[in-house]
């Protein structure tokens, strides 16, 4: 995903539970709480990054209320998809908490097919107290096709002339060997230490691994 914050793209400027978030994969949003948005330069906070802001997504975490919730989304194009959220208090202070997520969509475009596969535990202790430490690990894996779109024309006087007249609704690579897959592995260990009502102290470590695999095809003409 490309994302664009006043005309700079965000690539370095996403961040995941007050981490930078640079890995190169298809984000979604099955185990994301919240999504901020911060516009202008935002070095005093997150340090060094482009002048359009940040864009800041906060995961579900743990908490001490029941949850148990499932959604299913039916569309067109053989839009298919199905997200769990389970929640459970495991001690006065402890609670545990299961998100996952499993797609098999189609798209306008043959054959723009999108697969989705995720999980989100996560383990919170000492909720409410004076040191709160939070186990998270994030699992997702997508598989579709990287689509460039409709071929363009050019000429040697102007280059770009236009698109080609031809239906928006065709796959314009090689359906038969183009691919896209993304595997990503996130574990995250939060630790919470309220010093006083004014002072806390947090620390967050975080080891990920991203895979990438893609073969496409960029029409021309």
């Amino acid at each position: 995903n490309v994302y664009y914050l006043r005309g700079f793209p965000a690539r370095g400027d996403l961040f995941l539970d007050g981490i930078r978030d640079i890995g190169e994969y298809n984000r979604d949003l099955f185990n994301v709480e919240q999504v901020e948005v911060l516009k202008g330069p935002s070095s005093l906070m997150f340090g060094r990054g482009s002048t359009a802001g940040i864009i800041h997504q906060q995961s579900k975490t743990p908490t001490l209320w029941p949850i148990q919730e499932l959604g299913l989304t039916l569309g067109s194009e053989e839009k298919k998809r199905l997200t769990a959220d389970l929640n459970v208090k495991t001690a006065e202070s402890h609670a545990f908490r299961l998100n996952a997520l499993v797609e098999d969509s189609g798209y306008y475009r043959y054959p723009q097919d999108v697969e989705k596969l995720g999980v989100a535990p996560s383990l919170r202790l000492g909720i409410g107290g004076g040191t709160d430490v939070t186990l998270s690990y994030y699992y997702l894996k997508t598989r579709d096709v990287t689509d460039y779109g409709q071929p363009t024309l050019f000429t040697a006087g102007t280059g770009f002339f236009g698109l080609a007249p031809v239906s928006p609704k065709t796959y314009y690579g090689f359906a038969n060997h183009d691919f896209t897959e993304h595997e990503t592995n996130m574990a995250t260990m939060r630790v919470d230490h309220r010093v006083s009502d004014a002072v806390s102290v947090r620390n967050t470590l975080r080891w990920a691994n991203f895979q990438r695999e893609m073969e496409a095809t960029i029409p021309s003409l």
